[in-house]
């Protein structure tokens, strides 16, 4: 025979509808929100490439002044103390990624090693043949 069987009742809340969407007050003097141009086809977020080239332009900035081979967090150190933030998780990655991007054949930067830039004229971009750099 057949031993006793036990029934389980799984309760289920009733669902609920959704709450009413709160209440706006809309006046006939107050003007609609503005909108937002279309962006210019082939440049989905030109404020995005904007800002990229400016943080580039900042990274060329601190290595001339640096005069010296830098890596990217400390470039980083650098163009956050000048205001600048590097959006992504790591933004140390983030910034990496947009150096070597620009580090290519006719770039301003030369990548010397993992995540190490200097400028592409900057000091050891010629042989110097043991002379000094009269740059």
């Amino acid at each position: 025979g057949a031993g006793p069987r036990s029934h389980r009742t799984t309760y289920v809340a009733p669902r609920r509808p959704p709450p009413p969407p709160p209440p706006t007050r809309a006046s006939p003097r107050t003007p609609a929100p503005p909108t937002r141009p279309a962006a210019a086809v082939g440049s989905p977020h030109p404020a995005r490439r904007r800002y990229g080239r400016a943080l580039v332009e900042a990274a060329l900035a601190v290595l001339t002044e640096a005069n010296r081979p830098m890596h990217a967090g400390e470039i980083l150190e650098h163009l956050a103390a000048r205001g600048f933030a590097v959006p992504g998780q790591d933004p140390v990655a983030a910034l990496n990624t947009r150096l070597w991007k620009r580090s290519g054949p006719g770039g301003p930067l030369r990548r010397l090693g993992d995540a190490v830039y200097d400028r592409a004229d900057g000091p050891g971009s010629a042989p110097s043949f043991g002379l000094p750099d009269l740059r």
